[in-house]
């Protein structure tokens, strides 16, 4: 358990509290936590809570001010909204101007993200859509490689991802049912990144849509594990690359990634930075945060490291 709350009584039924990610070393500070969501995180995680004085409390939080990284709060976790009441509606209605409004059909929204149909009216922000698993991998990806390849404009396809970001928005049909919510969630916010990020219309962009598709793929992969009840590695002929962010150079106009190669059947690892890496559509890629990337020493403590395993660059698109 990585997690922990403590917290301190305030006025009657709300608390200030300090959730504390022990393992990123990062917290959240709450003036107006509510007492029933004392204990629960986001996408229906729980973790131990604990009251503390008030001298105990605000001499944890000068620790945290100075150790760790925080971020100020108020209300509740991403997740809890269905605790508020807020998704009282369950036959695929919302409420519009206080009437109810029917979703679009999940044939409309499937025959844009399939782009035979133009955004259209799915643009309107009024308007959600059928709660559906809108998930069909070549689809989404054949957008992505359309957009690399020229044959989709800057506008298009920036209307195409928010079509698709607010598709698995809310975690889609797997609200409630955790790392599925919480995936569905992150693909959403996946999209609606490449709507901001390809706006601009830079040839730079298309060119990067190389990490873009190794992404969504790896969302795919991680979407079969968790539908299939299993944990795979997502490998490249017993090969799996882990990859992770590692920080921006000349001024922003570099990215650094880390890398990690292993061999899982002959127990070999070798670890490197990339400077702008080209992601091979050929290969799998197993995407981490830093923290996790760095736990990676302790995964492979017993792999034979073995600096000729690299990666050959290819030809950028």
């Amino acid at each position: 358990m990585d997690r922990f709350c403590f917290y301190l009584p305030v006025l009657k039924g709300r608390t200030e509290a300090l959730i504390v990610n022990f393992y990123e070393c990062t917290y959240l500070l709450f003036h107006d936590l509510p007492e029933r969501l004392l204990g629960k995180g986001d996408y229906g995680e729980t973790y131990p809570k604990a009251e503390l004085s008030r001298e105990a409390f605000f001499a944890l939080r000068r620790i945290l001010e100075e150790k760790f990284s925080g971020v100020f709060e108020s209300g509740g976790y991403p997740g809890l909204d269905e605790e508020e009441g807020l998704r009282e509606l369950t036959s695929g209605d919302i409420l519009k101007h206080g009437r109810v409004a029917a979703r679009l059909s999940k044939e409309e929204t499937f025959a844009v993200l399939r782009r035979e149909h133009s955004p259209g009216t799915a643009l309107n922000e009024e308007r959600g859509y059928e709660i559906y698993d809108y998930f069909e991998e070549e689809v989404l990806l054949s957008a992505l490689r359309a957009f690399r390849d020229g044959a989709m404009s800057e506008r298009q396809f920036c209307d195409w991802c928010i079509v698709a970001s607010k598709a698995f928005e809310e975690g889609g049909p797997y609200r409630g049912q955790g790392k599925l919510w919480a995936l569905y969630d992150s693909i959403g916010y996946f999209f609606d990144g490449l709507s901001f990020f390809c706006a601009e219309g830079a040839r730079e962009r298309r060119r990067q849509m190389g990490e873009a598709i190794a992404r969504l793929r790896w969302f795919a992969h991680l979407r079969a594990d968790l539908l299939g009840k299993k944990r795979t590695p997502f490998c490249t002929d017993g090969l799996q690359i882990f990859c992770a962010f590692a920080f921006c150079a000349c001024a922003h106009k570099s990215n650094v990634w880390e890398f990690c190669l292993a061999d899982l059947c002959g127990r070999r690892v070798n670890y490197f930075q990339v400077d702008d890496p080209w992601f091979d559509e050929k290969r799998n890629y197993t995407f981490l945060s830093r923290r996790e990337f760095s736990d990676l020493s302790d995964k492979f403590a017993d792999f034979t490291l073995d600096r000729s395993l690299r990666l050959g660059r290819g030809k950028k698109k």
